[in-house]
């Protein structure tokens, strides 16, 4: 029977229209194991499928309190608060009563991280420690499903419980070396991560930085690195590239190795990102156009004519500020797949739980790199984006400290603020916008913003296509992003005559 309810739960997956969540995971896991135990003549296998349930429990609590440990909002005593403020998942009188008395939801967080990170302790053999944590994570199991509609967690999770009994009596134990192996392999993951967390910040501080540094007005220490045109014209200009969400200067560099054949060329990472740090609040865009004003001047001369370079998110933030205050001539911005408000928010209007997806995704990055597991990240993040081993190896330290992605979430919460605030564009030049071939096919939306974009701005601006290219694949591809440069080259040499006009005029 048990076997069989795994059957069809795996067969009617992938035509659910919603996806699955935690229940459907623990389900599908103990009707298999259990299905196994039933079926299988084998001792040996019979203890090995109950005692995966039973490790399978240990390890998904602790890494649950683990997680929670490490996140802000458990440690400011928010993270109850904004569950039950929902609407999705809240319960407005619960919500009241820790409003206002917020030392009962700091002792359910305490608690419910306590009994999660200490819950592995239900293998020692205490019989009594034992009952005493299955009592207790049954009984936040009833809590969540009460107080926060998710009744199919209950059934689901409470069927572990058995197993972990059965596993934890002495007997048992003591006839089955899966304890031992348990308790070494948490020991020896969170032992490597922490290692490896360390070395990392180490090499951080003490490995030659790429570039220079520069420290702004405004207190922020800056990351950039200067290309000069190798081919110096009477119409060279220097190309300021904005980086994406999450990402670093480096994901520029084969752009930057077709474009600085003609042009300048100048990368750079916000504060919060890399070397980059400031004074003001992460991920904060306060001091923004100061910063990179500030960049500018200190690496233009004031007659030599600049352009600005955005992907993603740097698309956004180039195609929302003024500069207006810039000593240097801003000749033309480019727009790389840029991240647009109207048609976020056109797609996902009343949608909260599409944002608090994302956030989600990136609070757990930055807490599962805090406990020190950043290294099971996957080396493509990064390899596929440089082709120097030793930017590689510098991506791969980067990525795996929580710093960057708490820099991210913060700038997040910034652009989802300025979606719900509504943002107009200030810049009124010629613009070059570059669409991914799959952007294109996917967001209708989005190209109608574009060809908004495209509409109001001078001549010779223009939407172009890189077909088959991925949102990121734009700029780390090598052939996508050959031909995204060769675009940028070919519209720089558009804008000239048009220039020349306005001149004359």
């Amino acid at each position: 029977m048990a076997l069989s309810l795994a059957a069809i739960q795996l067969v009617t997956a992938p035509k659910s229209n919603v996806g699955g969540d935690g229940s459907d995971q623990v389900r599908f896991l103990v009707n298999t194991l259990i299905g196994v135990h039933r079926v299988a003549d084998s001792e040996k296998i019979r203890r090995a499928a109950i005692w995966a349930v039973a490790l399978q429990a240990g390890l998904s609590y602790f890494v649950s309190g683990a997680t929670k440990i490490s996140g802000s909002d458990w440690r400011s005593n928010q993270a109850l608060l904004g569950v039950m403020r929902t609407r999705a998942y809240g319960h407005k009188r619960m919500w009241e009563m820790i409003r206002k008395h917020p030392q009962v939801s700091r002792f359910l967080e305490i608690s419910t991280i306590g009994l999660e990170v200490s819950y592995p302790l239900a293998f020692v053999g205490n019989k009594s420690l034992t009952n005493l944590l299955v009592v207790g994570v049954s009984g936040m199991h009833l809590s969540i499903g009460y107080f926060m509609g998710l009744n199919r967690f209950i059934p689901a999770f409470l069927s572990l419980q058995p197993a972990v009994m059965f596993c934890a009596d002495r007997n048992s134990r003591n006839e089955s070396p899966l304890p031992k192996m348990y308790l070494a392999t948490v020991a020896a993951v969170l032992g490597a991560g922490a290692t490896v967390r360390l070395c990392d910040r180490h090499m951080m501080k003490s490995a030659p930085i790429f570039g220079k540094v520069l420290y702004t007005a405004s207190g922020a220490k800056i990351n950039y690195e200067h290309f000069e045109a190798r081919t110096v014209g009477e119409h060279t200009k220097t190309i300021y590239f904005e980086n994406g969400l999450s990402a670093s200067k480096e994901y520029w560099l084969k752009i930057v190795e077709e474009v600085s054949r003609e042009h300048n060329c100048v990368i750079y990472d916000r504060p919060g990102f890399g070397y980059s740090m400031s004074s003001a609040q992460l991920g904060s865009w306060q001091d923004y156009e100061a910063n990179l004003q500030a960049l500018i001047e200190a690496t233009t001369p004031p007659e030599q004519d600049v352009v600005l370079c955005g992907h993603s998110l740097g698309g956004h933030l180039i195609d929302t500020r003024g500069f207006r205050t810039l000593k240097q001539p801003l000749r033309a911005t480019i727009l790389l797949d840029p991240a647009s408000p109207e048609a976020y928010r056109e797609q996902h209007e009343g949608d909260e739980a599409k944002d608090d997806g994302f956030d989600r995704s990136l609070r757990s990055m930055s807490s599962n790199t805090y406990i020190g597991l950043g290294w099971m990240l996957d080396p493509a993040l990064w390899q596929n984006a440089v082709s120097s081993t030793a930017r590689a190896r510098y991506l791969g330290r980067l990525y795996r400290q929580p710093a960057i992605w708490r820099a991210s979430r913060a700038e997040w919460s910034e652009y989802l603020r300025e979606v719900r605030n509504g943002v107009r564009r200030k810049s009124h030049y010629p613009v070059l916008i570059i669409v991914a071939g799959q952007t294109k096919q996917r967001n209708s939306s989005y190209l109608d913003t574009y060809r908004g974009i495209i509409d109001s701005a001078p001549g010779p601006s223009r939407l172009v296509t890189v077909e088959g290219a991925t949102h990121d694949g734009l700029l780390s591809t090598t052939d996508h992003a050959r031909n995204a440069a060769d675009q940028i080259v070919n519209f720089l040499k558009e804008v000239e005559p048009q220039l020349g006009k306005s001149h004359e005029s």
